[in-house]
């Protein structure tokens, strides 16, 4: 805890502009999503029944918006999937897969571009910070995998932190997509299972689905704090 004061007071006093800019660029990422649900979910209880009746060349204009919108954390993920699932069925996971694929990618480059490596300059001016962020990147593809897996994560905080980490291309590529088709599969059901996407919160495959992810997350995160934990204690007695 002493730990966590001493970067926090390190980031927000003795870091440059450009670092603390990364860093809140990453904290609005998180914050974004939560306000949007609130939104498109009064969007979709007024326009609900109309959605289906739309001409193809609306819904593929929508396809677009939502591509960027999800890929900059302005619309949820997860959310999306599970709304797709209920107005289209299974015939919605092969296009939400590629775009948020598609995404993934764009998302990493532009974090990129915006940090500059920045954060990784800044860590390695903690020399047992930058060891263990190097020891970390040994656990790579269970990092990669339980990040997109799991839903405490927006796609977008996913997307920056892997390209403020440095994360290889490959990993992030390959584990990313395995991650992302689970996730979105699974949304995706649940979306086709619901009776209502207007009273989502009171559906019980909804709230089965959300308990079970959220079960599910916390037994993978704590497996990666396990393996995290070990490798940090590998780090000290070197």
């Amino acid at each position: 805890m002493e730990s966590s004061g001493n970067y926090l007071k390190e980031l927000l006093f003795n870091s440059t502009l450009r670092v603390k800019l990364s860093a809140l660029f990453l904290i609005a990422m998180y914050i974004l999503p939560i306000i949007s649900n609130l939104v498109i979910i009064a969007l979709f209880a007024t326009h609900i029944d109309s959605i289906k009746d739309w001409e193809q060349s609306t819904i593929l204009i929508l396809g677009i918006v939502l591509f960027f919108t999800s890929s900059f954390s302005i619309t949820s993920t997860t959310l999306l999937s599970v709304v797709c699932g209920y107005l289209f069925g299974w015939i919605s996971f092969p296009v939400l897969l590629i775009m948020f694929s598609v995404g993934s990618l764009l998302g990493y480059f532009l974090a990129n571009v915006f940090d500059k490596g920045t954060i990784m300059t800044w860590i390695k001016t903690n020399e047992v910070a930058y060891n263990f962020i190097v020891k970390l990147n040994q656990r790579v593809n269970l990092m990669v995998f339980v990040m997109r897996l799991t839903p405490i994560l927006p796609f977008t905080v996913t997307n920056i932190l892997c390209s403020y980490l440095s994360v290889p291309l490959k990993n992030y590529l390959g584990m990313g997509f395995i991650g992302i088709g689970i996730r979105t599969l699974a949304m995706v059901y649940t979306g086709s299972q619901i009776s209502s996407i207007i009273n989502i919160d009171d559906d019980p495959v909804y709230k089965a689905q959300k308990i079970g992810f959220l079960i599910l997350s916390f037994a993978l995160f704590g497996l990666l704090y396990y393996l995290v934990m070990k490798q940090k204690d590998k780090i000290i007695n070197e």
